[in-house]
């Protein structure tokens, strides 16, 4: 029997094919991408949200080549997950479909080893679950945020240098 003190709460979300959780302490707020802001938002990489200028967390740039897409496929139901970064800034990623909540004992999950083998992507993930539900196990991967954010401060600069 699990303690509810052991649960903690996610949201989760598809990226490509890997389903990945965030901490919903650091969800500030879902909210739907605006019909005006999805055809332009992937490559400005900033959004304005209710007086608030959001920076755009491309999780799929650090997909290998073969499994890139321009981010939110535009539909009535894509989603921009809001959240707070360490410096208290606000920081989002684009989903195709709106997120779920789900709770988890702290002990499913696994710590990932960070590798040079690894892809970019897996090396912003820190933690994994295997999640057993009506016959299908699905693994699940805990972005790490923190981990995300600096990667995506420090990559944004060396792409300028390149232009």
């Amino acid at each position: 029997m699990v303690n509810d003190s052991d649960l903690q709460k996610f949201i989760t979300f598809d990226i490509e094919n890997y389903q990945l959780a965030l901490s919903i302490a650091t969800v500030v707020k879902v909210t739907n991408i605006p019909p005006l802001y999805r055809t332009k938002l992937q490559s400005v990489g900033f959004l304005e949200v209710g007086g608030h200028i959001i920076r755009l967390l491309k999780l799929q740039d650090y997909l290998p080549q073969e499994h890139q897409e321009d981010g939110c496929v535009p539909s009535p139901s894509c989603c921009l997950i809001i959240v707070r970064g360490v410096q208290e800034d606000l920081w989002g990623i684009t989903v195709d479909t709106p997120p779920n909540l789900i709770e988890l004992p702290i002990d499913m999950l696994r710590s990932l080893p960070r590798s040079r083998s690894n892809t970019p992507f897996m090396n912003l993930m820190s933690h994994a679950a295997v999640l057993s539900e009506a016959r299908k196990d699905t693994l699940l991967f805990l972005l790490d945020l923190t981990r995300a954010i600096e990667t995506d401060t420090e990559t944004v600069p060396a792409l300028m240098a390149q232009v």
